[in-house]
């Protein structure tokens, strides 16, 4: 994110998955598909044409002039692109303070909506140290007015490899109970080759099976190049 008003920009930085990466959601649940099984396997992704699908339910929109923005819904994930030093961070801890807040300035803005039994929050970060991580951990606390948060977790992963890093992610999105937000501030770092397209495909399809496995939203950072606004890390 450039702009140099983080809140005016928080609807522009709304990101979809494209038609390619979406059509993975069941690699990891369904069978390879071959002669035998593929009709099986087909019929569990048919859309009905008498069934009323239900919208997912919306986690976090955004409050403009009085007009609200849907943002994040769960089943999803959102990607924060930006340059260097652009405040990512500093804008995903406005997300997370307006989960946790108390805060009238952030809920007139952002509305975070987390459910009664289904209220956890969980902070990763790959790249920084304890140090740096723990002052945006103040800074949540000190935007929602919440020093105490018992629904939420941060976690800083600097010392692990990216395999590792992913396994531990992993185990802790599937062994947390009420899970509702995950945010892995950089998802770069979960990979080694910036440039493979088979790690890229695997950590996408990592982010889909998450989000629906678990209902969740996961909120993920990936940086710019300094000499275009194309994203680098995937």
């Amino acid at each position: 994110m450039t702009d140099a008003s983080p809140i005016k920009s928080l609807a522009k930085i709304k990101s979809f998955i494209d038609d390619e990466a979406k059509s993975l959601h069941n690699v990891y649940k369904l069978n390879k598909p071959n002669e035998e099984n593929w009709k099986e396997i087909l019929e569990t992704m048919r859309i009905s044409f008498n069934m009323d699908y239900e919208e997912p339910p919306v986690c976090i929109e955004i409050n403009q002039d009085g007009i609200k923005c849907t943002f994040g819904t769960l089943g999803n994930f959102s990607v924060f692109i930006g340059k260097a030093k652009s405040r990512k961070t500093f804008l995903i801890a406005l997300f997370i303070s307006a989960f946790l807040t108390s805060n009238s300035l952030i809920e007139n803005i952002i509305v975070a909506k987390l459910l009664k039994n289904k209220n956890r929050i969980i902070f990763f970060d790959t790249e920084q140290s304890q140090y740096d991580v723990s002052r945006v951990v103040n800074r949540i606390l000190t935007l929602s007015e919440n020093k105490d948060p018992q629904n939420f977790e941060v976690f800083s992963l600097r010392a692990l490899p990216p395999k590792e890093r992913l396994f531990i992610i992993e185990q802790k999105i599937y062994n947390t109970e009420g899970l509702c937000i995950v945010v892995i501030d950089g998802i770069r770092d979960l990979i080694s080759d910036i440039n493979s397209p088979e790690e890229a495909t695997m950590i996408t399809s990592k982010l889909l099976k998450w989000t629906e496995d678990k209902n969740i939203h996961i909120m993920t950072v990936l940086h710019q190049n300094k000499g275009d606004n194309n994203a680098r890390d995937m």
